[in-house]
């Protein structure tokens, strides 16, 4: 019988406005680099490609070793470890996390059929929640999801970088369950990638929904994987899952 529903975050939830992400990138550090010279550190900076070229080789090392370990990182050592590579680590991360983050948050959005179609299964007696790979802590995360009504909808607010592993790591999906008190055939999962929500949901014990995002070059996911479902948006879930637990 069904009793709960995990969501992924981005591609998912919310969407991003174009997913130019070299672009996206470049621009978040660019923002990163204007805001640490207003705070009175840029004598103590390179030129800006200098110290683009060092946070894009800062991040890289840190999701190498993600890719081989599945043990996630959170922006906030990325910062840390920059910030002390230019000696300005006085300043303290934690100032220029938010607005480090403020271009992502821009091109964020939640499409229209999201929160009616949760409130929808939460008033049905489900338990809902989040499980999410990334590296940005939960204090912008949830800042975003409180402005589009979603994060009292979401009892259960797993973060990777937070957690310490990434999907389809066993353990982040284990810790997602305790944390929502039900066991994997009591959950579906929801998600836009086969290769981390899928994979890793079915790897437990729970049934893995796909949301198939229009457009995505095959080659970034792992078709061999096979959904349990397959919706294009969040508004064809309720359905879905009537299927899928008829029982329920």
């Amino acid at each position: 019988m069904l009793k709960g529903v995990l969501f992924d975050l981005g591609g998912t939830l919310q969407e991003y406005r174009h997913e130019d992400w070299d672009a996206i990138v470049t621009g978040l550090n660019r923002d990163l680099y204007g805001y640490i010279t207003s705070r009175g550190h840029g004598p103590k900076l390179p030129p800006l490609d200098a110290f683009l070229e060092t946070v894009n080789r800062k991040v890289s090392e840190y999701r190498q070793e993600s890719a081989t370990s599945l043990r996630s990182h959170s922006m906030t050592d990325v910062l840390r470890s920059i910030l002390r590579h230019h000696e300005t680590e006085d300043a303290g991360a934690h100032e220029y996390l938010t607005p480090w983050y403020k271009g992502l948050a821009d091109i964020t959005y939640v499409k229209p059929d999201v929160v009616p179609t949760l409130t929808g299964l939460k008033e049905r007696g489900l338990k809902l929640g989040l499980l999410s790979n990334t590296s940005w802590p939960a204090s912008v995360h949830d800042a975003d999801l409180e402005r589009f009504g979603l994060k009292d909808l979401l009892e259960c607010r797993i973060y990777s970088c937070e957690a310490g592993w990434e999907k389809p790591a066993p353990q982040i999906f284990t810790a997602a369950l305790e944390c929502m008190g039900l066991q994997p055939s009591e959950t579906a999962f929801v998600g836009d990638f086969l290769r981390y929500d899928v994979a890793g949901a079915q790897g437990v014990g729970m049934k893995g929904v796909w949301k198939r995002i229009e457009g995505r070059p095959e080659e970034v996911d792992d078709e061999k994987v096979v959904p349990d479902a397959v919706i294009a948006g969040i508004g064809e879930l309720p359905e879905v899952l009537a299927r899928l637990y008829p029982a329920g």
